[in-house]
């Protein structure tokens, strides 16, 4: 009974009340504020942690979560070569079924987490990492001069 009279805060009835509770969750600062730190917390322990610790993995566990033979990169990867078939340069698979494009797909995943050197993923990753982060100290230190 409570349920009913509170869906029915205003005329339009429950979209009414729904609305009102989100611009009344927007409007209060503090709360946006601890959700956003929450926010902020879960990205840097959890999201990024997780392609951290996989990404330092050895490669050779195909059921990491994510850099991981059968992980979610690996299956992006091999679902953007396979769709664009101006992306394998390689002549030996013109002629090719897609099940043979996919398996040497995730047998160039597995030896870009396994290689050394400059096909490395785990490399490029870290290189990109460093990147994107001198760019953002980049720009900070460009609008504290301003």
């Amino acid at each position: 009974m409570t349920g009913q009279a509170h869906q029915q805060l205003g005329p339009n009835g429950p979209q009414d009340a729904s609305l009102y509770k989100y611009f009344a969750a927007l409007n209060n600062k503090h709360g946006v504020r601890q959700d956003m730190e929450a926010l902020c917390k879960f990205v840097r322990e959890t999201l990024f942690y997780a392609m951290i610790h996989d990404a330092r993995g050895s490669g050779t566990n195909p059921n990491d979560e994510i850099m991981g033979e059968n992980g979610k990169a690996c299956q992006i990867f091999v679902h953007v070569f396979l769709r664009d078939k101006e992306r394998i340069f390689n002549t030996e698979l013109l002629e090719s079924t897609m099940e043979e494009k996919e398996n040497y797909l995730k047998y160039l995943w597995k030896e870009g987490l396994q290689t050394r050197g400059r096909y490395n993923i785990r490399k490029a990753l870290s290189n990109e990492k460093s990147a994107v982060y001198a760019g953002i100290s980049e720009s900070f230190k460009s609008k504290c001069v301003e």
